[in-house]
């Protein structure tokens, strides 16, 4: 038997929402609306910008072409500057030579 509040839940409507909660839903539709309190309500949630997300993206990529397509290729094929593109390929290469050097480091210190 479905509890009246499973009902009530059931026939939530766009307009049943507060303006600022409407334009989500209008996006997301309701019913995913409601999922989405039911499973993070109360917390605080922060959207970022897609440029970010596609940032995110673009850097992978620019490292997964970084030894087989010019940097200048790189750059002009992503949209990026090869300023952004040089410099994405250094800190990938500074992280991984780090990580490197503690690997090595702590192997030569076992043996």
């Amino acid at each position: 038997m479905k509890k009246y509040i499973d009902t009530i839940k059931d026939n939530i409507t766009i307009e049943d929402l507060d303006e600022a909660r409407q334009d989500v839903a209008s996006v997301i539709g309701v019913d995913n609306y409601i999922k989405l309190c039911e499973e993070f309500g109360g917390s605080s949630l922060f959207f970022p910008k897609i440029d970010h997300i596609i940032r995110n993206r673009v850097y992978k990529k620019v490292i997964e072409l970084k030894d087989v397509v010019p940097v200048y290729q790189i750059a002009r094929m992503l949209g990026i500057s090869r300023a952004t593109a040089y410099k994405v390929i250094k800190e990938y290469k500074d992280k991984h030579l780090k990580c490197y050097t503690k690997v090595v480091t702590g192997v030569a210190n076992e043996i």
